[in-house]
């Protein structure tokens, strides 16, 4: 039987490795106990009845290389065996040299991830491949503390659970990326959720083949030839090409055939200036884009007639959110209203965040879209768990709506961004979202702690179902 309870942690001044636990848990004279990937056969004693809290001596908190600073953890007692925490590894990359600002302008982003932790007695330690002592099993990362505003440097046993927030495809290919990732999975059994990015074509060819996914995927095939954006100019007036790695709508050109009958084709620049250019016929449109588009890496996408505000085209973002029960929910639900004559609704673009409620201002056409929205996010997100090689936590699904009432699912990103929470109606729910990360960190620590089998076997499951 297990047992799970949150305590906060103090310290007693002896030399014996001692444990104080409430009498309700106290119930064997000797336990193993668990922080992190250490762990220290220590003997039990009942807390004194009036005690709130666990008590640990000295000796024992050195022992398991627990910090000596105010803390507030989860307790997991399984038989003869208790879990402190668990600590919860965010793993990153651009670590900059400065003590408060350790990863430059990411660095708030981070505090405010880290912040939301206490709430689900977890140790959150931003960590990157030189934070990591292999010898002795231990990681010289970064605690931000909330109360004094500033960031703590903190050397903790290597992490019971790594959340990925690798910023981009071309640093998670880093072999030191890809070897660690390799060892702390393999070798320390540690599981780790959000690896990777989703390859939009491989993830296009997943989807397709549910019957249920496929009536709300786009038409998309992948440009490998002239012939290929030829016969899709042919059936659609209205085409997007994707760079299948592409991401923050980098690498999007948008084409549409306006009532004269020429081509005009939108995209942005890495700085997010947009570009355009305009093409009389078919055979002109394709040798410009011969120009800058690499064959191979790239989509074609149906494009869609979608609903518009004041204009311009909406999309929106749900952000995903898989609970402790395994169950996936809808964390926040925003509109992105596009720029004028942007090839995605993405801020740098020039586009705007709404409430759903700026969009829809009839009620029951409101509860119509959201219920529509909600339906294809979560049938969605079950099917990407599924087909996923790893574990995931959160996703962001861009899906839009036709002038039908169509739902069409456009983007799903395994690395969420996060501009929607700028908007001031979804600063609440970021907060929500950073508790929901957590709490599924704890419950894959849990399982992992109690059945490690169970992990194993989902990952050897999972091994041969690559995105």
């Amino acid at each position: 039987m297990m047992t799970k309870q949150l305590y906060s942690l103090y310290v007693i001044n002896h030399h014996e490795k001692l444990l104080f636990l409430p009498e309700s848990l106290a119930k064997i004279p000797e336990m193993t106990v668990v922080f992190g990937s250490a762990r220290e056969v220590t003997k039990v004693r009942k807390i004194p009845r009036g005690k709130d809290g666990i008590f640990l001596t000295r000796a024992l908190m050195e022992a398991l290389a627990i910090p000596d600073i105010p803390l507030k953890l989860n307790v997991i007692v399984s038989g003869s065996e208790c879990l402190i925490g668990p600590v919860v590894g965010v793993f990153t990359a651009g670590f900059k040299n400065f003590s408060q600002a350790p990863l430059g302008q990411r660095t708030f982003y981070f505090a405010k991830l880290l912040a939301n932790a206490q709430s689900a007695g977890v140790l959150p330690i931003l960590f990157g491949v030189q934070h990591i002592q292999w010898e002795e099993g231990l990681v010289n990362g970064f605690l931000y503390d909330r109360k004094k505003d500033r960031w703590l440097t903190l050397l903790v046993p290597l992490p019971n659970v790594v959340y990925d927030r690798i910023p981009n495809r071309r640093i998670e290919q880093l072999d030191s990326i890809q070897n660690l990732k390799r060892k702390l999975q393999k070798e320390y059994g540690i599981p780790w959720f959000n690896p990777g990015f989703f390859n939009k074509w491989e993830l296009y060819q997943r989807l397709a083949k549910n019957e249920a996914i496929r009536s709300f995927l786009p038409e998309t095939i992948l440009f490998q030839n002239d012939h290929d954006l030829l016969e899709m100019l042919k059936k659609y007036d209205h085409l997007y090409l994707k760079w299948v790695s592409g991401s923050h709508g980098n690498g999007v050109y948008e084409i549409k055939k306006d009532k004269n009958g020429r081509w005009n084709c939108y995209f942005r620049d890495e700085e997010g200036r947009i570009h355009s250019f305009f093409a009389t016929d078919k055979a002109s449109l394709i040798r410009h884009l011969n120009s800058d588009v690499t064959k191979g890496q790239y989509i074609i996408q149906q494009g869609i007639d979608l609903i518009k505000h004041k204009g311009n085209p909406v999309d929106f973002r749900l952000h995903m959110n898989k609970r402790q029960d395994g169950t996936w929910t809808v964390t926040a639900l925003a509109a992105k209203v596009s720029g004028e004559h942007s090839p995605t609704t993405h801020l740098v673009s020039g586009g705007e965040i709404k409430t759903i409620e700026e969009i829809f201002l009839d009620t029951e056409n409101r509860h119509t879209a959201i219920k529509r929205l909600r339906e294809t996010a979560l049938l969605v997100s079950e099917t990407l768990d599924k087909l996923s090689s790893g574990f995931i936590g959160e996703i962001g699904l861009d899906i839009g709506i036709d002038q039908k009432g169509n739902t069409w699912l456009f983007e799903a990103n395994a690395k969420p961004g996060r501009s929607i929470y700028s908007h001031p109606s979804f600063q609440k729910l970021e907060r929500i979202n950073h508790l929901f990360l957590f709490e599924y960190a704890t419950a894959l620590a849990t399982t992992m702690f109690t059945s490690p089998e169970e992990i194993y076997r989902q990952i050897e499951s999972r091994e041969s179902i690559v995105i």
